[in-house]
């Protein structure tokens, strides 16, 4: 039975990990541009990093994997980070190889939007956006083993260097990995008076990635292409607006609709303050969950409904979003509450390291999504752009299950709430 147990997350992972990669055609979206393309891999590759995007290393793997195998490579590879996420998940969360843990990271796995991949077509999203967050994960084992101080093998960092070097290749994923690598590598200076020259290599090999970014001169070219083709008159907002409407993108990414892991999340922070006896934290948090439940009925984070009902028709985006609405205003408000109380929440934490690090990790998880606010491509990018938030919630909630310490009957429960969401959301995924 205990056998069972312990391989019937490795099961399910895998069987999710079919169905999501071998039921869908790479070849559809930005696939078929893709494929247009003439000349040779390295041709290719310069005149689109003169003239559309930095992100070289990612489409090189992109073109090679549609133009060989007739999209099969892309199924098998794609199985193949649905694996390495979830065992990056318990090698990184579980080290009390606690089984409920494994059960609750597949789980959460399964409750992630992956429908949010094909807004660009599958095999472009899920290279773009999937894999660089696995691998980035995945790169992090041996950083977060020093951290703990673990006398771990060396040798993993010939796999988790080309990782990490694959997944700063994306913008969002490089500002993630610079931040927590910097972090980290103060604190260990801090803690140990001397600096790790692994972490700081992750440091500098994630800053290259940001820099890479930064000095594109493709993506330079695709700012102004982007900018006549999906929000004409963006530039005519202040710094101030570009924030708020980024947040209001944000938290409607976070509230706007059903996210499972959202709320997931917002439970774990409830059941975390019940468990520490707090009657405040604990009537806030119900509060929370509440919300992340009603608010996707109540139509207040409205602004991706009228964008993409009207921006085709229209040039001036600006006055059809109605940034004076009292809807709107309302949203922002929202959203503030939002933030600020779950940094409040989750840094009453009884743990030093944990109290800091949490905080941290859901404003990187808010910040990592903002960025696309800064562009006129905040609605353009959808849902997909969403996924390092998503994720960064998901080892939140695996952080504080793992200081919950529930008793066996709850962890029972708590498997079965996890099971029935699952449930819940292929039935309400399969109406729609």
């Amino acid at each position: 039975m205990e056998k069972i147990k312990k391989y019937t997350p490795w099961i399910i992972t895998f069987l999710y990990g079919i169905i999501v990669s071998f039921t869908k055609s790479p070849f559809i979206g930005d696939a078929e541009a893709f494929l247009s393309l003439k000349g040779n891999y390295i041709s290719i590759l310069i005149m689109r990093y003169h003239q559309w995007t930095s992100r070289v290393i990612i489409e090189g793997i992109l073109l090679f994997v549609l133009k060989n195998f007739n999209g099969i490579l892309w199924s098998i590879i794609n199985l193949l980070m649905i694996i390495i996420l979830y065992i990056s998940l318990k090698n990184i969360f579980n080290k009390k190889k606690e089984i409920y843990i494994n059960y609750i990271i597949v789980g959460l796995i399964i409750l992630y939007t992956y429908s949010d991949m094909v807004s660009a077509g599958w095999s472009a999203s899920t290279v773009n956006y999937l894999w660089p967050l696995v691998l980035c994960i995945f790169s992090f084992i041996p950083i977060i083993s020093i951290i703990k101080k673990e006398n771990k093998s060396n040798k993993i960092l010939f796999l988790t260097i080309p990782a990490l070097l694959f997944s700063t290749n994306q913008e969002q994923c490089a500002a993630l990995a610079f931040g927590f690598s910097l972090l980290f590598l103060i604190y260990y200076y801090l803690k140990n008076k001397k600096i790790n020259y692994t972490i700081l290599i992750y440091t500098l090999i994630s800053l290259l990635g940001i820099i890479f970014a930064l000095t594109a001169p493709g993506n330079i070219i695709r700012l102004d292409s982007e900018l006549c083709t999906w929000f004409k008159d963006y530039n005519k907002l202040g710094i101030i607006d570009k924030i708020f409407l980024s947040l209001n993108n944000t938290f409607d990414i976070l509230l706007c609709r059903i996210n499972y892991i959202g709320i997931v999340f917002y439970s774990t922070l409830t059941y975390y303050h019940i468990k520490n006896k707090n009657k405040l934290y604990t009537i806030i948090s119900i509060i929370l969950t509440l919300g992340i439940l009603i608010i996707p009925y109540v139509n207040i984070f409205n602004l991706n409904t009228l964008y993409n009902l009207n921006h085709i028709k229209n040039s001036n985006v600006i006055s059809i979003l109605k940034l004076n609405s009292k809807e709107y205003i309302l949203s922002i408000i929202i959203s503030i509450i939002y933030l600020i109380t779950t940094i409040l929440l989750l840094y009453k934490e009884k743990d030093k390291n944990i109290k800091l690090l949490c905080p941290v990790m859901f404003i990187a998880a808010i910040l990592s999504r903002m960025i696309i606010g800064f562009s006129p491509t905040i609605f353009a990018s959808s849902y997909r752009t969403g996924i390092f938030l998503n994720f960064l919630l998901v080892m939140i909630t695996l952080i504080l299950f793992n200081n919950i310490k529930p008793s066996n009957k709850e962890k029972k429960y708590i498997v079965i709430i996890i099971v029935l969401m699952i449930i819940i959301k292929f039935i309400i995924s399969y109406i729609k």
